[in-house]
Formats: C-alpha cells, sequence, structure tokens
C-alpha cells in the first residue's frame, strides 16, 4: 500500500495516421501503440493514484524526430509520476480493504 512511479515513456499528443502507425520504424519503437497523453493520465488515476503528472520533455520533437522523420506532431517522450496513497489515506474505515 502506498507508494510513488517515476518513468519516461512514449505519449501520443494527436492520433497518429495509419501510414506512420504502419512503418516499421513505429511498431519496433514503440511509437505505434502509444497511449494518449490524456489516457495515460485517466489510468493511472482510475488505478488510485494521485498527483498524476505526464509531462513531454521540452526537447521531445527533437528526440522523437530522429526516430522517425514527421511522427513529432504526434508522440512525445514524456516523463509520468504519480503517487499511490498508503493505506492511512483512505477515505473511511474498511473502504480500501
Amino acid at each position: 500500500p502506498g507508494g510513488r512511479i517515476a518513468l519516461s515513456d512514449v505519449v501520443a499528443i494527436a492520433p497518429i495516421p495509419e501510414v506512420l502507425q504502419n512503418q516499421a520504424a513505429a511498431l519496433a519503437g514503440c511509437i505505434a501503440g502509444a497511449a494518449h497523453i490524456d489516457d495515460v493520465r485517466r489510468m493511472l488515476v482510475e488505478a488510485g493514484f494521485t498527483n498524476v503528472k505526464v509531462e513531454p520533455l521540452p526537447h521531445s520533437a527533437n528526440i522523437v524526430g530522429a526516430w522517425l522523420p514527421g511522427i513529432e506532431k504526434f508522440v512525445a517522450s514524456a516523463t509520468i509520476e504519480a503517487t499511490r496513497p498508503g493505506k492511512d489515506a483512505c477515505c473511511e474505515p474498511g473502504c480500501c480493504a
């Protein structure tokens, strides 16, 4: 019960065109299956995390653009941080058992 996560991942910032999704570089580079930034936030909140932050890196366009030119309009490299409240953060007795 309780803890923190901090990781880096690729997130979608706009719908990825099918022509880019089907390129080998997009499939091999985990670009084609990138979850949308809003979906990442929602999934973490639904899993019980609080203080959720999903922030694209400042120079993300340069990073992902080097993987597959043009993809920087649709995906970003982001840091993802969140906190999972401990057992004592429960709203009422027995609610988290």
